[in-house]
């Protein structure tokens, strides 16, 4: 139970780096309000979720419930960079692929954002599981 807690508490690390980073960008480059970029956040906030969470659910959990404890995989180096990479990786084939089907304005200026807000995302998450991870290790030795 408290592996799978741990585990979502790393994607919801992932999910507010993810919603920071967009809302940090938002301003230098949106001529809105403070009150419509405000009122944009929650929506920011439900999409980053969309896209962070059932990730989480089909493959960040079933990693972090399977792959062993003391695997080098959990080794903050590997996992960080893993996780940045994956992540990119994740987001940039679909959006890429959907430019190339459909020419759409939004999707011209969100692919941009999307390839350097993923990266953070996905080293944001993985950096929360090294760490719980690595408790879990200090944890199994005291015993």
């Amino acid at each position: 139970m408290m592996r799978t807690l741990h585990s979502f508490l790393s994607a919801v690390a992932g999910w507010v780096v993810g919603v920071m980073a967009f809302a940090l960008r938002g301003p230098y480059y949106s001529m809105y309000s403070i009150r419509q970029y405000l009122q944009g956040l929650l929506l920011l906030s439900f999409y980053v979720g969309i896209v962070v969470f059932p990730i989480w659910l089909f493959l960040l959990w079933p990693l972090y419930l399977f792959i062993p404890t003391r695997s080098v995989l959990w080794r903050p180096w590997l996992c960080i960079s893993s996780g940045a990479i994956a992540a990119t990786l994740l987001l940039a084939v679909p959006v890429l692929w959907l430019l190339r089907s459909e020419p759409a304005p939004i999707l011209d200026k969100l692919s941009v954002p999307f390839l350097y807000v993923a990266p953070i995302v996905g080293a944001a998450t993985c950096a929360v599981g090294c760490f719980f991870k690595r408790r879990e290790v200090t944890h199994l030795t005291r015993r």
